[in-house]
């Protein structure tokens, strides 16, 4: 719902995510791209090299991600998609947005190794990459499996108190924008959904909001 109220207000840039397993995620990102505005879509990996992998979650296979594209998006949509096999932790902004052709991302989601160390780093680089109004995804944070997923976004958020705020929450993903145009995503949530919980104050940090996070866990949309 989000990307496509960004796509549809005729937002530009690119689509990335790191750490993509079988290409769920990264698909269903994918359908949003359109020519001459939303291109491309980058999956950043380390596949084989799992040494980067520091504690083993799920291991992704290039091969099969790339077959999942093809037996999934349009045909049309294929050559706008690219699939990088690399460490995010030995990767900088200059090189994500090099394979962007310098676009930056309007959404970037996060879901590679889930330690603080990676998680910090993971959402470090994907805000050195973003449109100015632009959206973090952060995959796993309320997965009891994973406490250093949750560590490494606290860090984040104090690191960045002063820019950036989350903005929702639900379906075990969290939401992160530019203080300046979380509200408008916190409307458009409001305006597209009948059973949301609005959370006051939980951000109390962004005057902009009020500090309001909206849970998606129960979204319905509008008729």
């Amino acid at each position: 719902m989000l990307l496509s109220t960004m796509v549809n207000g005729g937002m530009e840039g690119s689509l990335v995510e790191i750490g993509v397993f079988r290409g769920k995620s990264f698909i269903h990102m994918s359908r949003h791209l359109k020519a001459g505005q939303v291109y491309p879509s980058v999956a950043i990996d380390a596949f084989s090299m799992q040494e980067s992998n520091l504690d083993g979650a799920g291991v992704g296979v290039k091969e099969i991600v790339m077959q999942n594209v093809r037996q999934h998006l349009p045909t049309e949509l294929h050559e706008q998609v690219k699939i990088v096999e690399a460490s995010s932790l030995d990767s900088t902004s200059h090189q994500v947005l090099n394979y962007t052709g310098n676009r930056p991302a309007i959404m970037f989601s996060v879901d590679a190794c889930h330690t603080f160390h990676c998680t910090l780093n993971d959402l470090n680089l994907a805000k050195s990459a973003l449109h100015p109004d632009g959206i973090i995804m952060l995959d796993d944070v309320f997965n009891q499996g994973w406490p250093g997923v949750m560590l490494g976004l606290g860090q984040f958020l104090t690191n960045a108190r002063d820019t950036m705020a989350p903005f929702a929450f639900g379906l075990n993903k969290y939401f992160i924008a530019n203080m300046g145009v979380s509200k408008t995503y916190i409307n458009a949530l409001k305006d597209a959904c009948t059973s949301c919980r609005i959370h006051k104050k939980a951000a109390s940090w962004n005057p902009s909001t009020f500090g309001d996070m909206i849970n998606v866990e129960t979204m319905v949309a509008r008729d």
